[in-house]
C-alpha cells in the first residue's frame, strides 16, 4: 500500500483510538510578514470516550508518537499529541517563510495545498498576485477536497498496489488486504460523525471570499458538506510598505514646497506694497488764494508807517 500523509492520518484515527466522534480542523494562517503556518488538529471529544480509552491515550502520550507513523513525513513537518479541556488528539504542524514561493503573477487553477509528506506544496501555485502601486492583491484558489483529512480518505485506502511493513521491537507486521478492508470499513463508519473544517486566518484585509462561515475574522469552510463542490477562494490586500513610505515622503515634500511658495508670494506682495507707499511723492499744502481787498488790509497792517491802518479800520 502506498504510504503517504493520508495513510498516516487514517492510521492515527483508526488504529490508535478506534472509537469516538472525531473533529479535524486545518488551520492556514498567513502572518504579517507573509510567512504562513499550517496546523492540522485531529481531535476526539473526551465526553464521548470511555475511561479505558482516555487511559490508553495518556499512556501513548507518555511514550510519544511512534517513529513508524512519522518517518515518512517531511523534515519540515512535526506531529505531537494534543489536549485541551474538551478534546484530545494529535496536531500536525508545518510552515513556509513566505507565500510568495507559492504565488504566481497570472491566473492559476485550484491547487492541492499540502504534499503527501505533510508539508505545504512549494512546487505548485496556490495564489496569484495582482500588483498595485500601494497595495498588492493576493487571490487564493485551493481545492476544497484537500489532501489531508478530507471525506475521500476511506476510498484512498483502496490503493493496494504494494505492501508496507512496519518494524517494531518484536519483529514486524504487515498490513495485508484484510487489514486494509477492515480499516476502510472502520474509517467509513467514522466518516459519518466526522467534522472537518478548513480555517483561514490573516491580519490582512480580506476583500472577497466564498467561505461557508466567517467568525471572529476567520474564514471557515465545511469540507464535509458534500453539497458544495466549489473550490476554496479568498482574496486579501498586502500593503507595499516601501511605496507607501516613498509616497508619504513625496507628499510631505510637495506640501512643504507648496506652503513655501504661498508664504513667499504673500511676503513679496506685502513688500511690494510697502515699496509703493515709500516711493509716493509728498503732497504740497494747497495755496489758499485770498481776496484782493483782504490782501490790501493785511499789507497795511504790516506797513512800517501804519498809513493804511485807518483804511483797514474803515
Amino acid at each position: 500500500m502506498k504510504r503517504n500523509i493520508k495513510t498516516f492520518i487514517v492510521l492515527l484515527l483508526v488504529l490508535l483510538i478506534p472509537t469516538g466522534c472525531m473533529k479535524i480542523e486545518a488551520n492556514f494562517t498567513i502572518n504579517k510578514d507573509k510567512s504562513a503556518d499550517y496546523s492540522l488538529l485531529m481531535l476526539y471529544n473526551k465526553d464521548n470516550m470511555s475511561k479505558e480509552e482516555l487511559d490508553a491515550f495518556n499512556e501513548q502520550k507518555e511514550q510519544g508518537i511512534p517513529e513508524e507513523y512519522t518517518k515518512e513525513l517531511s523534515d519540515k513537518t512535526s506531529i505531537d499529541y494534543y489536549e485541551d479541556d474538551e478534546s484530545i488528539g494529535y496536531k500536525l504542524s508545518t510552515s513556509i517563510d513566505s507565500i510568495d514561493v507559492i504565488t504566481s503573477v497570472s491566473e492559476i487553477p485550484a491547487c492541492d495545498l499540502m504534499t503527501e509528506k505533510g508539508e505545504i506544496d512549494t512546487n505548485h501555485y496556490c495564489f496569484y498576485k495582482e500588483k498595485g502601486l500601494f497595495y498588492d492583491t493576493y487571490k487564493a484558489k485551493i481545492k476544497r477536497s484537500a489532501n489531508i483529512g478530507d471525506q475521500k480518505l476511506s476510498t484512498y485506502m483502496n490503493n493496494t498496489d504494494d505492501s508496507y511493513v512496519y518494524e517494531d521491537e518484536d519483529g514486524s507486521f504487515e498490513i495485508d488486504d484484510s487489514s486494509i478492508n477492515e480499516m476502510q470499513d472502520m474509517a467509513e463508519d467514522m466518516m459519518e460523525g466526522l467534522e472537518y473544517k478548513f480555517v483561514v486566518n490573516t491580519p490582512f484585509k480580506i476583500i472577497s471570499n466564498n467561505a461557508d462561515e466567517k467568525t471572529n475574522g476567520k474564514l471557515i469552510w465545511d469540507i464535509m458538506d458534500t453539497t458544495k463542490t466549489n473550490d476554496i477562494e479568498f482574496a486579501f490586500t498586502v500593503p507595499n510598505t516601501l511605496n507607501i513610505i516613498i509616497g508619504i515622503v513625496v507628499g510631505i515634500i510637495i506640501a512643504f514646497l507648496t506652503i513655501s511658495v504661498i508664504i513667499s508670494y504673500i511676503l513679496k506682495a506685502k513688500e511690494q506694497k510697502n515699496n509703493n507707499n515709500n516711493n509716493k511723492p509728498e503732497e504740497q499744502p494747497e495755496e489758499i488764494e485770498m481776496p484782493q481787498q483782504t490782501n490790501a488790509k493785511i499789507n497795511a497792517l504790516l506797513s512800517e508807517d501804519g498809513s493804511d491802518i485807518n483804511n483797514f479800520n474803515q
